[in-house]
């Protein structure tokens, strides 16, 4: 029996399994090993990833949280609904639960050019630069619902 290194997808699933359901937390970005579950470029930037945790406890990582809009929309209804979704907080690149976030339909030049930028705060996503500002949004109008 040959042993291999345990993937950073693997050791997603299993601290998922050790944590119960009210402490889901987000799982570090490995920018040399993670990749987006949508896209399959490499999460590098901090300023913008997101993650969604399935219901059946996998990680998935996405390099933006348009990819991750993309990826659940992609599946509609056969999606079980996840346990979480995380995304960055564009200023700070702190983890956010999405539904705390301030999402922000911006001209910024995302990796796949969706422009959705999440902030902490309303007033941090109002003070976007002039030449990046948009229109603020929500997941529910993202996604159709979902």
């Amino acid at each position: 029996m040959s042993l291999r290194p345990a993937s950073p997808f693997s050791l997603g699933l299993v601290a998922c399994a050790l944590m119960g359901a009210g402490d889901i937390k987000p799982v570090p970005i490995m920018p040399e090993a993670d990749e987006c579950a949508q896209c399959r470029m490499a999460v590098e930037d901090e300023h913008l990833a997101a993650e969604l945790i399935a219901a059946d406890g996998a990680v998935l990582k996405f390099d933006e949280l348009g990819c991750m809009v993309a990826f659940v929309k992609a599946r509609g209804p056969r999606l079980a609904p996840p346990r979480a979704l995380f995304v960055k907080d564009f200023k700070t690149t702190a983890w956010l639960p999405l539904a705390r976030a301030t999402i922000v339909k911006s001209k910024f030049p995302t990796p796949m050019r969706y422009g959705l930028l999440a902030f902490g705060s309303p007033a941090e996503a109002k003070r976007l630069e002039a030449r990046h500002a948009g229109p603020l949004t929500s997941w529910k109008a993202l996604t159709g619902g979902k």
